[in-house]
């Protein structure tokens, strides 16, 4: 009936039709497939691709759209052709590995490790949100593990998908199954993709899931040398090839590059994707994993990682950072203080905020010979409610410099540039954070109360609540 119901609209009905062609091409391709012959791999990629535009969204097909159209797919079990296809051999040349480099195997057969990518996408697209879908892929996860490690093979976020906010699977995960791509790092070198793998782990629908937590930062810490990376810092070549010409990189040469717009394998994205991964392992109300970080992470080392991003280990600041790059590398620093030490009720978390160096002050100046308008601002050194407050203050300038009218939303505004910095989304995406952070802090009175009051540029303090 429910098949019935949704053949009800047109689209519905050409996407039906397309499934019955697609099954019989696929079928009629896999012998020419298996012969190598280059005009079955353009057809099959063509005919896959046509597929997947069904099930992407966009301005022509919105969610529920969407959501029709995955389950016609997989009530016509097109995904398995394509998952049959997926057994064909891809042979690797893991010969780089032989030699000591940490880098990733080299598909020998090009066309089909394109092809394969292809298959991905559209089995990626094809179960996001859709528990149906996910329950249907799910027993043949293992055969997609086997691409795991090959060069410009995106495997990982297709297996993530099929767990993502699925209660019933993400029950089913094992600490082995979790550990092999811990052992994939070690093994291939550090991808920033592997570590947001275990994201979709995490939570539910933004609910933490304390089972998963404290299984992915067990194995965290217990590969903490070659997999933990809370400096960023490549001058001795740890975790690196031989050949890797960001040997003797510091995270502030890596920030100067903007290293993290590398298409594979950005340092710097995986030194970001590390800090959050930590955070969410420790969100929510797991006790047990914020105890743990709390020695791994002390205060004091995330206030630094935030105030100091651009002090060189002489001292002196670097001025050629992009500002959405030192915010980038803010983000999830602010993420790990308010998962660990914000939101915790640990009485040894609460002391430390209470009495900790540069969080609410920096070094006062003595304020004499001051009138009484020039005393109601700060004057000190840099500390994290200064960096907040200015930083929302920025914010709100960035977005009135915007055509009026305009969507406020991180995704919205990605990439976009301005006199200011390359990306505002970015921005927004730390004004979040921060906003998150301090209305935690504020709510609980344990955390600030005795703290004496330091007159932070009450202006900008009160500007940020113009933020849309």
């Amino acid at each position: 009936l429910k098949q019935v119901q949704l053949l009800a609209f047109p689209s519905a009905v050409h996407l039906f039709l397309d499934t019955e062609v697609a099954i019989a091409l696929l079928t009629s391709l896999k012998k020419h497939l298996y012969a190598d012959r280059d005009e079955a791999y353009d057809a099959t990629d063509k005919l896959v691709r046509e597929l997947t535009a069904y099930i992407t969204p966009g301005e022509l097909v919105d969610a529920e759209t969407v959501r029709q159209n995955q389950d016609i797919i997989i009530s016509r079990e097109l995904d398995e052709p394509i998952v049959a296809l997926l057994s064909l051999e891809l042979s690797r040349d893991p010969s780089r590995r032989a030699k000591g480099e940490l880098e990733l195997d080299r598909a020998l057969h090009v066309r089909r490790r394109e092809l394969f990518q292809t298959f991905y996408d559209f089995l990626r697209l094809l179960v996001r949100g859709n528990k149906r879908c996910q329950e249907k892929i799910f027993p043949v996860v293992s055969v997609f593990m086997d691409h795991v490690g090959v060069e410009h093979l995106n495997v990982a976020d297709t297996i993530a998908e099929v767990f993502r906010d699925n209660p019933g699977l993400l029950i089913q995960v094992k600490q082995g199954f979790l550990q092999q791509f811990i052992g994939w790092i070690i093994e291939y070198g550090r991808k920033a993709r592997w570590l947001r793998f275990f994201e979709a782990f995490l939570e539910i629908k933004g609910v933490p899931v304390r089972r998963t937590q404290d299984l992915i930062l067990f194995l965290l810490l217990q590969n903490s040398e070659e997999v933990v990376d809370l400096d960023c810092d490549y001058t001795e070549g740890v975790m690196l090839g031989p050949e890797d010409k960001r040997i003797g990189k510091t995270r502030i040469d890596l920030m100067v590059e903007n290293e993290h717009f590398a298409k594979y394998a950005s340092l710097l994205k995986y030194h970001c994707s590390c800090i959050n991964l930590l955070a969410m392992c420790a969100s929510g109300r797991n006790a047990s994993a914020k105890a743990l970080l709390a020695p791994v992470t002390p205060l004091k080392l995330i206030i630094a990682n935030i105030l100091d991003t651009d002090v060189r280990k002489d001292g002196t600041r670097e001025d050629a950072i992009d500002l959405d790059t030192l915010q980038y590398v803010k983000t999830p620093w602010v993420r790990l203080m308010h998962d660990v030490y914000f939101s915790s009720q640990d009485h040894t978390a609460t002391s430390t905020m209470l009495c900790v160096e540069r969080l609410w002050s920096g070094h006062l100046s003595s304020g004499e010979g001051d009138t009484e308008e020039e005393e109601e601002t700060y004057k000190g050194g840099p500390c994290i409610m200064l960096e907040f407050a200015t930083a929302l203050e920025t914010l709100v300038e960035r977005l009135k410099a915007r055509p009026t009218g305009e969507e406020v939303r991180a995704d919205n505004l990605d990439g976009v540039k301005d006199n200011w910095g390359h990306d505002l989304g970015v921005h927004v995406t730390y004004g979040a954070e921060i906003v998150k952070a301090l209305k935690t802090l504020f709510t609980r009175k344990d955390a600030y109360a005795g703290v004496r009051s330091v007159g932070h540029r009450r202006d900008v303090v009160a500007s940020s609540r113009d933020i849309p």
